[in-house]
């Protein structure tokens, strides 16, 4: 077969979608030699495309370099995928953070997108796969799709994701980003209203001990917003936001911390909590969406809504030896069930039954 594959995600500085779409791209190519692959990307635009680029390309672009390879299945690993093909599609949806939390979406052509044009293209794939058991309740109900249509496929953390003994390393990579010599808990993810960073800067504001908290992020519009609770609650000296991590730098940022907060309102899946898990770090993380399908009891699930209950939680993980290094050994066997070959063979028998 000739299966092309939407690659545009992993231009520029890539988020959670584009390390999804090279790592299932390069696990393909070590459990498939009988297909042939094609990369599709846009050269007109690099980087993150605005809403009216992707548009442009997913409609225009995408659909013309189907019919010019003669592209037997079109594998779209996130957004819309081309309503003109005569590939059979399949297409990946995260989420649907765009219909269930609009708020989260800035721009009026940004809440077209998610809100009714991602919707109504996404209904014409053939099969549609997503990241948790949670999201694809989520599709069956908000696209109001056939249940057999779409397909569970878990996502896991990159292989370099791992516990890393090199402290020398990790000191160099934290002075990179402005992290002295000091303890800090971490969070990994965009500054976005939906990853709820202020709940986490309210309950830092309580925190007495020697510790830190670093926010490693690109920044976004939101992020004056998180800047300015930062400020009110005078943690400018407690908080250190990095902007975006180097994928390279982001392994021995997560072994130098000592806990790991993402008390997300919503996830798809949940990527950096599998990422710090995947190092032996502990987790506290929401006990909401997708999350504890990825955790089990391996993380402490809070409430995101519940400050005191987050508090209580970083506070115990603070103070309590044993009760970090029960969570690093629950994490890191829990981790070891996701695999990148995995998805990429469930990918591959997603291809072939189509």
């Amino acid at each position: 077969m000739r299966i092309g594959i939407d690659i545009q995600s992993t231009t520029g500085k890539p988020s959670g979608l584009g390390y999804y779409t090279l790592n299932l791209i390069n696990s393909l190519k070590t459990v498939d030699i009988n297909n042939d692959y094609y990369y599709f990307k846009n050269n007109l635009f690099t980087g993150h495309l605005n809403t009216l680029e992707r548009i442009f390309w997913e409609q225009g672009i995408l659909s013309f370099n189907s019919f010019d390879k003669n592209i037997d299945i079109l594998h779209v690993p996130g957004f819309s995928p081309p309503v003109i093909t005569k590939a059979r599609l399949i297409v990946t949806v995260h989420d649907l953070i765009g219909m269930k939390m609009p708020e989260n979406n800035l721009g009026f052509f940004s809440r077209f997108y998610w809100g009714k044009y991602l919707p109504a293209t996404v209904k014409r794939a053939d099969l549609i796969i997503t990241d948790s058991i949670h999201s694809k309740k989520d599709i069956v109900e908000l696209l109001k799709v056939p249940e057999k249509k779409v397909r569970v496929i878990y996502l896991s953390a990159g292989n370099n994701y791992k516990p890393v003994n090199n402290p020398d390393k990790i000191a160099q990579i934290k002075t990179k980003y402005g992290i002295s010599d000091f303890k800090y808990a971490l969070f990994v993810g965009n500054i976005e209203p939906r990853k709820n960073i202020l709940s986490i800067i309210k309950a830092w504001s309580r925190i007495k001990e020697p510790i830190k908290l670093v926010i490693a992020g690109s920044k976004s519009k939101y992020s004056d917003t998180v800047f300015k609770t930062i400020k009110e609650n005078n943690l400018k000296e407690n908080i250190i936001a990095t902007d975006y991590i180097d994928i390279k730098d982001l392994v021995y940022l997560y072994n130098g911390a000592s806990f790991f907060i993402y008390p997300s309102l919503y996830e798809g899946f949940g990527l950096p909590v599998l990422e710090a898990m995947s190092c032996g770090i502990p987790v506290i993380t929401s006990k909401t969406t997708s999350l504890p399908e990825i955790t089990g009891n391996s993380a402490i699930t809070i409430d995101p809504n519940n400050i005191d209950e987050l508090f209580e939680s970083i506070n115990s993980l603070i103070k309590d030896d044993i009760l970090r290094k029960n969570l690093s050994a629950k994490g890191l066997l829990k981790a070891s069930e996701f695999s990148w070959e995995k998805t990429a063979k469930e990918t591959l028998k997603a291809y072939r039954e189509i």
